[in-house]
């Protein structure tokens, strides 16, 4: 880290948001690079989405069976998080999950893979991985 009058400064000249302006179906789009309230509530919902094995509390892992239905919404969820209407002169409007949805399978997964691409989502090392967090997560859960 640079070092100024002996203190340390923070260098964050390459960490500029990623936005793709885009057109499709005569509206024009841009596609931004995940906030942290964004990737918190992409993941919580991926995690949301998977059942755990805990029958070796020393290596948890996601069963074979253990993948819910709700997984197939985490990428219209990504998608939605990133994606804004972009008209000239005004704030750019968040596309709503619902209208995602209704756009072609094709687009949504292009949309998807550059929203985790530009956020840099597709990383290993990014995030704990279910095994980490599973360890640390209750194994049962009681309702009341």
């Amino acid at each position: 880290m640079p070092e100024t009058n002996g203190k340390h400064t923070l260098d964050l000249h390459d960490i500029d948001p990623v936005e793709i302006p885009f057109e499709y179906g005569g509206k024009s789009y841009v596609l931004k690079e995940a906030s942290e309230h964004a990737v918190k509530t992409w993941r919580n919902a991926v995690m949301r989405s998977r059942s755990i094995d805990y029958s070796d509390m020393d290596h948890p892992k996601i069963t074979s069976t253990g993948i819910q239905p709700e997984l197939m919404d985490t990428p219209s969820l990504l998608v939605s998080l990133c994606l804004f209407h972009r008209a000239t002169g005004e704030q750019d409007r968040p596309v709503p999950v619902e209208e995602v949805d209704q756009l072609p399978g094709r687009l949504v997964r292009r949309l998807f893979e550059r929203a985790m691409e530009i956020s840099e989502l597709n990383k290993k090392d990014d995030a704990p991985s279910v095994e980490e967090l599973a360890k640390n997560a209750p194994t049962s859960t009681t309702v009341g």
